[in-house]
């Protein structure tokens, strides 16, 4: 069975974005025997959108905290500029997490058991 792997980012806090591969079909977890479809990868790039905080609660009166977008009047998310230095580190990070020889940012399933595990 194939092995569908995607790296995809999730935004966080103070305008980052961190990095993890994405599986379809989950994969089993060596450490703990469970599927999984994430893996987060530690490498995290500055976003170039503007993001914000917001705090929601749920049901049981727990406090969450999501990292949103901000949009304008149009609805289209607001872009905020990068300096060279953000920019530079925001390739490099990228070079590391898109492994060579990959279809864009997909990465095969045996090159991930060889480099990756």
């Amino acid at each position: 069975m194939t092995v569908k792997i995607t790296l995809r980012g999730k935004h966080i806090s103070k305008g980052r974005k961190s990095l993890y591969l994405d599986f379809w079909p989950a994969i089993v977890n060596k450490k703990n025997g469970k599927p999984t479809r994430r893996e987060f990868l530690g490498l995290y790039i500055t976003d170039d959108i503007q993001t914000k905080d917001v705090v929601s609660i749920d049901n049981n009166g727990k406090k969450y905290l999501k990292v949103v977008p901000s949009v304008d009047i149009k609805g289209t998310q607001k872009k905020r500029t990068l300096s060279p230095i953000e920019k530079k580190d925001n390739k490099e990070t990228l070079a590391i997490a898109q492994a060579p020889g990959c279809n864009k940012l997909s990465f095969d399933r045996c090159y991930y058991q060889k480099h990756c595990e």
